[in-house]
């Protein structure tokens, strides 16, 4: 059974990471598109500023929904970015001794 799924996981692999490959840099894009307030002069006399997010003129920044969006961006780059790398290091660190005697591994076979 666990020897099933590691090898599902195998054949899988190329299809995770092409996904992650094609998509990475349009969810990277949105997601630090949170991040990025732009500053405008709401009124002049007296000088005040109003900051709204970039990709969405609606929001402004340092409201609420922008604190939502800027938690959830931080939590889909965080799961983006560090998942399948802790994945990857799995993986390697379960191979590794096959690797170091450059014999087939449990996972290649």
């Amino acid at each position: 059974e666990g020897r099933a799924a590691l090898m599902a996981l195998r054949d899988a692999a190329p299809w995770c990471l092409g996904i992650v490959t094609l998509f990475s840099p349009t969810v990277s894009s949105a997601a630090f598109g949170a991040f990025h307030c732009r500053r405008v002069v709401a009124d002049s006399s007296p000088l005040e500023y109003r900051s709204f997010l970039w990709d969405s003129p609606g929001v402004l920044c340092r409201s609420g929904e922008w604190e939502t969006l800027r938690i959830a961006a931080v939590v889909i780059l965080i799961v983006w970015a560090a998942v399948p790398l802790a994945i990857l290091a799995l993986i390697l660190y379960k191979v590794r001794p096959a690797v170091l005697k450059h014999t087939p591994s449990h996972i290649s076979t």
